[in-house]
């Protein structure tokens, strides 16, 4: 805790010292973004659905390959895909409008697109909030 009290006192202090911090931080394992430090990356989850079913992490990752391939070519279908629990994934339409050029301030017309969308689940939301 100390180490990284100090890390952050010389980020302060130094203007010019990032090589510094960014050195004493990766020697002792430390992020200095505090939104990457709780992100959980796509080899983190294969790691976590490995331990948690006791299976390697080939299967695991095959899993995770083949749930995601199979949610992305069903939504791109335009079929919603409920997972009861979790939430659901499915194609929305954001429809064509006006818009104003930020730079000139001249009308634009944009137009409609198709995005993907995620809707959490009521027991994911209970669980997170």
């Amino acid at each position: 805790m100390w180490n990284l009290l100090y890390i952050w006192q010389k980020r302060r202090q130094l203007k010019g010292g990032m090589e510094f911090m960014i050195s004493a931080s990766r020697a002792q394992g430390i992020s200095l973004n505090p939104k990457k430090e709780n992100t959980m990356n796509k080899a983190g989850l294969v790691a976590a659905i490995a331990e948690e079913t006791g299976s390697t992490k080939k299967a695991s990752e095959d899993f995770l390959n083949a749930f995601i391939d199979t949610v992305v070519a069903s939504v791109a279908k335009g079929e919603k895909v409920s997972v009861v629990g979790f939430g659901s994934y499915e194609r929305k339409r954001r429809e064509a409008r006006k818009g104003r050029n930020p730079k000139t301030g001249d009308p634009i017309d944009i137009p409609a697109k198709e995005y993907p969308a995620f809707s959490a689940g009521k027991a994911f939301k209970d669980q997170v909030a």
